[in-house]
């Protein structure tokens, strides 16, 4: 099971790019100054530039 399928209901993923391959996560964590959370990275393995509704409230976008 990954990080979508254990979501609450409350979030649906609306729209998501392709993911991140291994060499642009490796490039991300050289680059920032800041440990980058496992869960990030994660998602960053199934979809990028994600838009998630929130309750049909409001968006999250990564």
């Amino acid at each position: 099971m990954n990080i979508f399928e254990e979501m609450s209901s409350n979030f649906l993923v609306e729209v998501k790019e392709p993911p991140a391959s291994q060499e642009d996560i490796s490039r991300l964590q050289n680059f920032s100054s800041i440990t980058i959370p496992k869960d990030y990275e994660e998602m960053s393995k199934i979809a990028t530039e994600l838009e998630i509704n929130v309750k049909s409230e409001m968006y999250i976008r990564t």
